[in-house]
């Protein structure tokens, strides 16, 4: 990591009894992934997929309660190749010990799932995400091809989030 700002590279050469000096100036900016430290308290890596690139396209909330959209999308003939993350959080302790709980946290709480409308939500299995207890559940978007993920789990390092 390195500070944002701008910053001036001077570049010094010399062969035999030539020599030359140049200097240039170039902005440095965070990434997206350090900006979203800074404003959410959180790191995620860009999604990659295919070389897409990966833009913002819905950003929402405050480092308590927020929701992320994160990916691209390739345009082709037949096939639309897509590299996305979304990301929702909420501040708190929603009792989620049962899959049920879960199923009710993601329609009640989180209500938009997805860039497409949903059609299928299936069961939510018990599982781990980095050491720690989540739920999962596959899904199907109602407009196109697409199966979805979801996955809940608690933070610890932010108490119950």
């Amino acid at each position: 990591r390195v500070p944002q700002g701008d910053w001036r590279v001077t570049v010094d050469a010399g062969a035999g009894a030539a020599a030359g000096q140049t200097s240039g100036q170039f902005p440095v900016v965070n990434s997206t992934s350090e900006t979203l430290l800074a404003k959410y308290g959180f790191w995620l890596d860009p999604p990659s997929l295919r070389g897409i690139q990966a833009t913002i396209s819905a950003e929402e909330g405050d480092a308590q309660n927020g929701r992320l959209a994160w990916g691209g999308f390739l345009p082709a003939l037949h096939i639309l190749p897509a590299s996305l993350v979304e990301l929702a959080w909420r501040s708190g302790d929603f009792h989620l010990d049962s899959s049920e709980a879960a199923r009710q946290f993601m329609l009640n709480q989180i209500g938009i799932l997805g860039f497409a409308p949903v059609r299928e939500i299936g069961p939510f299995e018990r599982t781990t995400f980095k050491g720690w207890d989540a739920w999962q559940a596959t899904g199907r978007s109602q407009f196109s091809y697409e199966d979805v993920a979801w996955l809940i789990f608690y933070t610890p390092e932010v108490d119950k989030t």
